[in-house]
């Protein structure tokens, strides 16, 4: 499971795209060695292709509305 996820957050996506994962915290523990809390905080990787990736930060619950647009917010 941690070969494929691995394959996954490391493929690049096409430009002015994303890709959103949905996974656990002890999964992405043990793909990144980091152990992401509280739970359900968001997780930023960078894909760099060839199995490679770079952790960006994490964004807990707590903070996702200030990633609103203002018109989302109402």
């Amino acid at each position: 499971m941690i070969a494929a996820t691995r394959t996954l957050v490391s493929a690049p996506v096409a430009a002015g795209t994303n890709r959103v994962i949905v996974a656990h915290a002890p999964n992405m523990a043990d793909l990144m060695g980091y152990f992401v809390k509280p739970e359900g905080t968001m997780v930023v990787l960078k894909p760099l292709g060839q199995s490679q990736f770079k952790y960006l930060g994490s964004i807990p619950p707590t903070h996702w509305n200030t990633l609103l647009a203002p018109a989302e917010k109402r």
